[in-house]
């Protein structure tokens, strides 16, 4: 967020809460300070990650796109140019939200070997920590007093 607020001006008052996972600047030379002022040449491209229930992805992403569109009209207005933000989902049963792979394919050009092992790899991260909660719920199901256990089921 921080490249962000270099971007606009001092007097902007934009939510801070929004801090988008990755920030792109498209036609940006690697390795160069961030930009200070929009040209044409470049492109700002936001990517956040998200959880989401498995059936309602589609939910997930529009209420993600509906936050962060004050920030992007505020980029707009300050003259950048700015892509549609990509939201990418994953459900919590480690399931991928198509349109999430397919966007980062069309939109930053990236090879789809890649982008289907980096889901791969979110699906895994999903799966451990899902797990890692279950475990921990049970585990304090366990070290409640019976009665506890029984009024809660």
């Amino acid at each position: 967020m921080a490249a962000t607020m270099h971007m606009l001006p001092p007097q902007c008052h934009c939510n801070a809460q929004l801090k988008p996972d990755i920030l792109c600047v498209l036609g940006h030379p690697y390795n160069y300070p961030p930009p200070v002022a929009p040209t044409p040449a470049i492109t700002i491209q936001y990517i956040e990650f998200t959880y989401c229930n498995d059936r309602f992805p589609a939910e997930t992403i529009n209420r993600t796109t509906t936050k962060y569109q004050p920030l992007i009209d505020n980029l707009i207005s300050n003259g950048w140019q700015v892509a549609p933000l990509i939201v990418l989902a994953s459900g919590a049963r480690a399931t991928t939200h198509i349109p999430s792979m397919s966007a980062l394919e069309t939109q930053l050009k990236l090879p789809t070997t890649q982008i289907k092992n980096t889901f791969r790899q979110i699906n895994i991260i999903a799966i451990q920590y899902a797990h890692t909660i279950l475990t921990h719920k049970r585990w304090l199901e366990n070290k409640q007093p019976l009665n506890n256990l029984l009024n809660h089921t």
